[in-house]
């Protein structure tokens, strides 16, 4: 992956949350409806808002984004352990919010989702949340000269406190990577903080503004040692720093219980990583976002069926900066546009409910024994069973 894409990915993995009302929210839900972000209450948005767990109990969800790749999919509970309205989570290959250099250090491992445990519990008007995620990998190798060993590790730590006005949350990641080949060992070891909150401001029965921000902050180092026959060791160190910032709001049109039309607008979006190394070499690349605008509409067509239908546009200026220890500082900066339809539908059968982003493609080339295409029906699917 690109350092362009890196970027562009770790800011949708912030702004591309969650939509729905709270007993069925999914992924492939908000997908559908354009990706109006932070900006309406909703269940799977528990690993920024933890507190909110206590809203969405009972509830099984299976998140099923790729076609038939297991690695993929992430299973979920939402579970009632108390009388005073206390909920426990488990969440199983749920994905790793953050881009982790495995690759770029090892060869034969893979860090890209977790296993976590949430935990909320109500206090008077007040919800409070607790999660841990672990992921691990490892790989071991002996030619009979030099062993080859690779492990790599995830600690996430989520935070929050909630109420009928406003949702507060803070992370904490703690990746580590490592590599040893004889002699030589490779690593990365990093610290990330952040903090992201909404405040729901109620306008008229109808009407709802809500201004949400994120700020997060990731610190690591990469190192290179080398140890050679005399016993003398040779390290380099190189600094590698990530910043994201989000300022946005939206307006909430509860047309009826069962209509509801969103504008969400991120007003400015910024995103940074910078690698600096020893000798004060230091290359930047900043991708800032002024504005990205998202609108999505659902509404129940009948008891059973209900319609969404989604559209977002992001306007990007993407910038390199090259700072050498001698030399001139360079700069080149380009801007991009990006335009995304989406459309689907959920289906409501006693306690289970099936969300589908439907491919829309269909409706221009009709089925396969009229087009000979072979085309999906659908992009991405969700379900959830209520208890």
């Amino acid at each position: 992956m690109g350092r362009k894409s890196v970027v562009l990915l770790l800011a949708v993995v912030f702004t591309f949350c969650l939509l729905s009302t709270p007993s069925y929210a999914t992924e492939t839900r908000v997908s559908s409806m354009g990706g109006v972000g932070l900006f309406i209450r909703d269940n799977s948005n528990i690993s920024f808002f933890p507190a909110t767990l206590v809203d969405y109990s009972d509830q099984v969800i299976a998140e099923l984004r790729v076609k038939n790749q297991d690695d993929h999919y992430t299973v979920g509970g939402h579970l009632p352990i108390s009388n005073n309205g206390a909920v426990l989570g488990i969440y199983l290959n749920r994905p790793i919010p953050i881009p982790l250099p495995v690759s770029d250090i090892t060869n034969n491992l893979e860090l890209e989702n977790t296993a976590t445990i949430y935990y909320a519990m109500k206090s008077g008007d007040m919800n409070y949340g607790f999660g841990l995620s672990y992921a691990h990998d490892g790989w071991k190798a002996d030619d009979g000269d030099d062993e080859d060993i690779e492990t790599a590790n995830y600690f996430g730590i989520h935070g929050g406190v909630s109420s009928d006005l406003y949702d507060v949350g803070v992370m904490l990641d703690l990746p580590s990577i490592k590599r040893e080949v004889g002699e030589t060992e490779r690593t990365f070891s990093g610290t990330g903080i952040g903090v992201v909150g909404r405040y729901f401001m109620q306008q008229t029965d109808i009407i709802e503004f809500v201004p949400v921000g994120l700020f997060y902050t990731l610190s690591g180092t990469s190192e290179y040692t080398f140890t050679m026959g005399t016993g003398e060791s040779n390290k380099s160190e190189t600094d590698i720093s990530h910043m994201e910032l989000l300022l946005g709001g939206s307006v909430n049109y509860h047309i009826t219980d069962n209509n509801i039309a969103v504008l969400g607008i991120e007003a400015f979006g910024l995103s940074t990583e910078t690698e600096e190394d020893e000798d004060g070499n230091k290359y930047t690349t900043q991708t800032t976002t002024l504005p990205a605008i998202y609108l999505g509409v659902e509404s129940r067509i009948l008891s059973w069926l209900t319609g969404r239908v989604g559209a977002s546009q992001s306007y990007y200026t993407f910038k390199t900066i090259n700072e050498p220890d001698e030399g001139d500082k360079t700069e080149t900066a380009n801007q991009d546009t990006d335009f995304h339809f989406s459309f689907g539908f959920g289906i409501n059968v006693g306690s289970f409910i099936l969300d589908a982003s439907f491919n829309e493609g269909l409706l221009f080339d009709g089925p396969n024994f009229l087009s000979g295409t072979s085309n999906n029906m659908t992009n991405k699917i969700s379900l959830v069973y209520l208890f």
